[in-house]
This record gives C-alpha cells, structure tokens and sequence, in this order.
C-alpha cells in the first residue's frame, strides 16, 4: 500500500513536473520556511563545526611556529611543555574559529566555495600571525593573525566572482563559447 502511494514524477499539462497530482514546486512552497530554516541551522552548525576544526589546527600551528622561533632563541623546550603549548593554541583558536568562521562566511562569503573560504582564510591568518609572532610575540601573533583573517575574508569577498540567480540560464564554464 505504501508504495502505491509513491508515484513517479511526470509532467503535468501546463509542463510543470507534478508528484503525485501535486505540483512539485506547491510542495517546495508549502514546506519552504521551515525547510529553509533547517536548511539554514544545519549549514551554520557545519561552518561552526568547520571553523572550531580549522581554527584549532591555525592556533596549534601558529604554536608550532612559536616552538621553532623560541627553539631557535632560548633551546628546545621540554616535550610537555610542547604539546601544553600546542593544545593551548588548539583549545585558544577553535571557539575564536567557531565564532568568526560562520559570522565571515554569512556575512562577507556566501558566494566563495566553502573549501576557499577555508583555504584563504587559513593562509591569511597563518601568514600574518606569523609576522605579528616574529615582530611582537604571542600577542602580536593574536592581533595581526585576526587581522589577517579579516583581510583575506574581504579580499574573497570582493575578488571572487558572484554567481548569476537562478534564471535558468548556465552559470560558470557553460558560458564559453564552444
């Protein structure tokens, strides 16, 4: 009986696909605002989820790089010392990356592919916190690596082409001529 109740997708006479009898796009309307507002927790749990993960990996790395300049400077720091340094960066940076990962992602970048997003602003506070490291210690590494993180979020934002509504018209390499 359950089955019967599925019915294959067809077309119905004014070329809408129907299921069922119903329209398709009466059903998608009907259940819009609550599937929009899952579809929406869902995508900010998983950027929440994303930016704990990669700003736990930045802050531990950042420490790493603070271990190998002081290693440099001072000697090699003892093994727990270490990896109390290494889980410090990791536990510091993952809520601040759990907090500004989705606020940046839905506020400036919501047309930069999730993988560049994370890519660019990664590389940005790496690489400026790193500076700020060498020049003013942890807390110039902390300054200048949010600075970084901001300034390649607005780069994306303003150097990453937008993608045309849905018109129905091709969007990407489809545009070329052949």
């Amino acid at each position: 009986m359950a089955d019967s109740a599925v019915h294959t997708t067809r077309s119905g006479p004014d070329g809408e696909a129907t299921l069922g009898g119903t329209s398709i796009a009466a059903l998608i309307r009907s259940a819009r605002p609550e599937m929009r507002i899952a579809r929406i927790a869902a995508v900010t749990a998983g950027l929440v989820a994303t930016g704990a993960v990669v700003g736990a990996a930045v802050g531990a790395l950042m420490m790493s790089l603070l271990l190998l300049v002081l290693g440099f400077i001072e000697g090699v720091p003892e093994l727990w010392e270490a990896l109390g340094l290494l889980l410090f960066g990791a536990c510091f940076a993952a809520p601040v990356g759990a907090v500004l990962g989705p606020i940046v992602a839905w506020l400036l970048m919501r047309h930069v592919p999730l993988w560049e997003a994370v890519r660019g602003t990664a590389l940005g506070t790496i690489a400026a916190g790193t500076v700020g490291m060498l020049a003013g210690g942890p807390f110039g590494g902390l300054v200048l690596g949010l600075l970084g993180f901001g300034t390649a979020a607005l780069s994306l934002c303003i150097h990453t082409p937008r993608r045309e509504q849905a018109t129905g018209a091709p969007v990407g390499p489809a545009l070329l001529p052949e």
